[in-house]
């Protein structure tokens, strides 16, 4: 997701686009680890969460990485939210500590 969120700014900054950022949340509970990733991104009138198509050229080697994610977290009884609001994007993981 971290990979996503960096690719996704410096093609917004090779583009000229100002105000960029990226935020990295962690926090600890006693039974979860919470990641949050919130980073600018292009508008994508395509958005479907998880399920939203990549936008790579190369669409045979890229799309799997957040179903991926999401199919471990789900195997564990974890969770990933993903949110689109204007042109930023929030990734939010719950990982379950054993």
């Amino acid at each position: 997701m971290l990979k996503n969120a960096v690719e996704e700014l410096e093609k917004l900054k090779e583009a000229g686009e100002k105000n960029l950022k990226l935020n990295i949340k962690f926090a600890k509970g006693n039974d979860f680890l919470q990641i949050k990733i919130e980073n600018t991104i292009e508008k994508n009138h395509l958005f479907k969460g998880i399920n939203t198509p990549t936008t790579k050229k190369d669409k045979s080697n890229h799309g799997i990485g957040l179903q991926s994610i999401n199919h471990a977290l789900e195997k564990e009884k974890g969770k990933l939210t993903i949110i689109n609001m204007d042109n930023t994007v929030c990734a939010d993981v719950i990982i379950p500590i054993k």
